[in-house]
Formats: C-alpha cells, structure tokens, sequence
C-alpha cells in the first residue's frame, strides 16, 4: 500500500471518528475522552478491537443506577452505555498496538480486564514484525435485552461488521449478534463478559 493511500484511509478514518465525537458529547452532555480500540471475547473466541473513537468518561448507565429518571430512561441510558461500549468492543485496526483495551479497562470488571490483558498480549505478539494492514469496524444496529436486575443485565445486540485489509478491495461486509452482560459495580455499569454469536 502506496503512503499516498494510507494517508489517504488515515484521513477518513479521522474525520468519521471526529463526526462519532462529537455526536457522543451532544448526546451525553458531559464531554469525552479519548479512547482507540476495543477488547477481546471473554468467551474464549476471536474477538476484534476498536477503532479510535470517544467514550465519555461516566458511562452512560452511571445516571439511571444512582437512581435518577423513570424506568424508560434507565434502560436508554443502559441501551446506549451497551451500544457504545459493544462498537468499540467490535472495532478494530492492528496499527494501535492494542492501547485502546487498556483505555477501556474503567468500564470492565475485574473478570473481563483479565480476559483483555491476556488477549491483548496474545495480538502484540501475533502483529510483532507484520505491518500488513487489517481492521474491523463494528456498527450497533438495534439492541434487546434478554434480561436485567438491579444488578446486572444481559443485552443481545445486532452488529453489522466491515473487515478490511490490506490488498483487499472493499473488504468484506457482515453481520453479527453479540450477547453482552454487564454488571452494576458502585454506581456505575460495567461490561462483564462478551460473547459473539
């Protein structure tokens, strides 16, 4: 790949992740901070990282577990947490060296930053020497619950997938079904385990 077209791919890849910024701060209100990949399937499997994207600091089920809005309101801001939490948990490019999983360990149990840490070493290792570029984006297309309690809730969510590569025209499109279960910690939700279907 020539550098004009990396420059070139660098360059869209930032202006969609500013466009995604900024949509995020307007929705939350709050600000955000930066954060630039994703993390691994806790299950065992192959999961992909993600893109640079923001995630806002508090996330956003913090609002509805201290107890403030209706029961409406809780479940969109635990709909949107999952939903931001899951794009960037699908998202992926092996330029970051992996960074972003660490970025995202505030919004992990302890369980699954374990799970992170250990596939975040096994991809450094796999990427050592291979500058061939490949990457996922990962885009939310509806959410559902399966179930939720004052403590943890089970959500299944409805992906649709790009794979691209280097020397791949157009990369291949997908779509994927992730069940991912979080768990209230303090105030605030955190993923707690991911599992591609």
């Amino acid at each position: 790949m020539s550098s004009r077209t990396k420059i070139t791919i660098l360059v869209i890849i930032f202006i969609l992740l500013l466009a995604f910024s900024i949509g995020f701060f307007l929705l939350d209100g709050k600000g955000s901070a930066a954060i630039r990949r994703a993390i691994p399937s806790t299950s065992g499997g192959t999961s992909a990282e993600t893109a640079p994207v923001a995630l806002p600091r508090e996330p956003l089920g913090a609002a509805s577990v201290q107890g403030q809005g209706t029961v409406e309101e809780k479940n969109a801001d635990l709909h949107a947490f999952a939903r931001s939490f899951v794009e960037r948990f699908g998202s992926y490019s092996n330029q970051s060296n992996f960074e972003n999983m660490e970025d995202l360990y505030a919004f992990m149990t302890e369980r699954m930053k374990v799970a992170t840490a250990a596939f975040v070493k096994t991809q450094r290792q796999m990427s050592q020497g291979g500058s061939a570029y490949r990457g996922t984006t990962t885009h939310v297309l509806s959410v559902s619950e399966r179930s939720q309690n004052s403590n943890s809730a089970t959500l299944l969510l409805t992906t649709q997938r790009q794979e691209s590569s280097t020397g791949s025209a157009g990369g291949r499109l997908f779509y994927q079904s992730i069940e991912l279960k979080l768990v209230k910690e303090g105030a605030q939700w955190k993923g707690d385990e991911a599992i591609w279907k």
